[in-house]
């Protein structure tokens, strides 16, 4: 089965080789995966990705990171921070997040955003694998801060939806359903 994995444009951030593209690339044919759509050629986005139902989405997500070559940069628990993963998980472009209590964290995304050329950040709107009854509104207020697009993800059983305009998806109506009412101020 072809992944169907797309050509990045210019201004996206990369990362990797022809061996992780490879590596990935394989691993998204036998796991029967692949994309739909395309992906902006943007130098900066927050990707929303949804639903978020299982810790196997995270190693659905490198699969795709590095088979598009793509640096993404993602928030995560900080207990998953801790050496030696905590490592890995910085590499892989991670930054832990203590949810025990408020820090301030979309004003400390948007100065990342703010300090670096290219960022694609990618977040569950959930903030949880939980079913919840609406989003959180997190990813819309850095989205919104750093002055940078939202576009939608939508892993499906077998494939990834990017609902981009003009690429004709019609999962984005879906997803944005899952806001029980647009953000105050948005």
């Amino acid at each position: 089965m072809d992944a169907n994995i797309p050509a990045l444009g210019a201004a996206l951030p990369r990362r990797g080789n022809w061996i992780t593209y490879g590596l990935a690339a394989v691993a998204f044919r036998l796991s029967g995966w692949r994309f739909e759509g395309t992906f902006p050629d943007l130098p900066k986005m927050v990707v929303i990705v949804a639903p978020h139902t299982s810790n196997w989405d995270f190693f659905v997500g490198l699969m795709a990171m590095f088979g598009m070559g793509m640096r993404g940069t993602f928030l995560g628990k900080h207990t998953l921070f801790r050496w030696p993963l905590g490592i890995v998980m910085r590499w892989l472009g991670g930054v832990p997040v203590n949810r025990a209590s408020s820090h301030n964290v979309v004003d400390q995304t948007v100065a990342y955003f703010r300090a670096r050329p290219r960022m694609i950040l990618a977040l569950s709107p959930e903030g949880t694998r939980k079913k919840l009854p609406s989003w959180k509104t997190g990813f819309y207020y850095v989205a919104k801060g750093a002055d940078v697009p939202i576009v939608p993800l939508a892993p499906g059983r077998f494939s990834m939806t990017s609902c981009w305009p003009n690429v004709g998806c019609t999962a984005l109506a879906t997803m944005r359903a899952g806001m029980s009412a647009p953000p105050p101020g948005g």
